[in-house]
């Protein structure tokens, strides 16, 4: 929609291609400009292009959103069987939950977990990189994520390690520090995956470590030392 807000781009997982597509299809629908049976003559929807197959530039590609909606074949029966497709979808506000419609125009990036650890394992960000809150806070939790599972696997820990081991524990601490350093991690989030009690009691035990621990902090030494 040109008037949903500023344009931009997004990295998008090529196994969702097709919802992307569904969504784009009911821009109009949610907006109120057209149902889904008008969408064949509103020119201003791809959904029209889609339809009408001769008036399509040589660029146009359907085969993605109709192998997504059931290997729907680019005839007039198969558009037909995909418009029932969205008019389905677009009565169904517990699929378009499931398949997180809500996220599509928020963020970086739209797809799997995997997909974001794949991308982002080869990223690197300049310090001064700027991101909207809610595409900032997303890289931090997956940068997190991944320096989570290389603290742990430099400690020689594992999960079974994290229940069983005291909230105050030296390594929780040490690799909560860790990651507040070098990922700006949430505190709720780092107290739910170390098993640490309350964020404000893993802050205090943070700065506990740091007033007791070295003055020039190296996270990697602090890590294999503790």
């Amino acid at each position: 929609m040109l008037r949903q807000g500023r344009y931009k781009a997004i990295l998008v997982d090529p196994g969702v291609v097709g919802r992307v597509c569904d969504y784009i299809h009911l821009n109009p629908v949610r907006a109120g400009l057209a149902d889904v049976a008008d969408l064949e003559s509103y020119a201003w929807s791809s959904f029209h292009w889609l339809w009408h197959k001769r008036r399509r530039w040589q660029e146009f590609d359907a085969s993605t959103c109709m192998e997504a909606a059931g290997s729907l074949p680019d005839t007039p029966r198969g558009r037909s069987l995909y418009r029932d497709h969205l008019n389905l979808l677009a009565e169904d506000d517990d699929t378009q939950r499931k398949q997180k419609f809500d996220q599509i125009s928020r963020g970086w990036m739209y797809g799997s977990p995997d997909y974001r650890k794949a991308v982002l394992k080869g990223l690197k960000l300049p310090p001064d990189q700027r991101f909207e809150k809610g595409e900032a806070a997303d890289l931090r939790i997956q940068r997190s994520e991944r320096l989570f599972e290389l603290g742990l696997a430099a400690l020689g820990k594992t999960g079974a390690d994290i229940i069983g081991s005291k909230k105050s524990a030296s390594w929780k601490i040490a690799l909560a520090r860790y990651l507040r350093k070098l990922a700006q991690a949430p505190l709720p989030w780092l107290s739910e995956k170390l098993c640490t009690g309350p964020p404000n009691s893993l802050s205090s035990l943070i700065s506990r470590h740091r007033r007791e621990g070295k003055k020039s902090f190296d996270v990697h030494d602090e890590i294999k030392n503790s």
